[in-house]
């Protein structure tokens, strides 16, 4: 993104999903995905190879601030899944 666009929504969406599909093409997992997405590519990957059979993250060793970004993730999903379930259209 140049300078400018990164105040700009529409650009940075699109280099951000475009960003998270690079990144889970490569770690094909969407919590590796996020937390790379949070804590860096080459952190996360580094992570992957002290211990490369886990794709638990916290079996990683990453940021806490990572990890609790994973966690909220999963909490907004959980509401959403919640919401959207009941029968709630909106």
């Amino acid at each position: 993104l140049e300078s400018n666009e990164r105040t700009q929504f529409i650009p940075a969406t699109n280099a951000a999903l475009i960003l998270l599909y690079q990144l889970h093409q490569q770690l094909g997992n969407w919590d590796l995905t996020f937390a790379a997405y949070n804590a860096g590519a080459k952190r996360v990957s580094s992570a992957i190879q002290q211990k490369p059979t886990t794709t638990d993250i916290n079996s990683l060793d990453l940021p806490q601030e990572t990890k609790q970004y994973i966690a909220r993730l999963h909490a907004i999903n959980a509401m959403l899944i919640s919401h959207y379930s009941n029968g709630n259209p909106n």
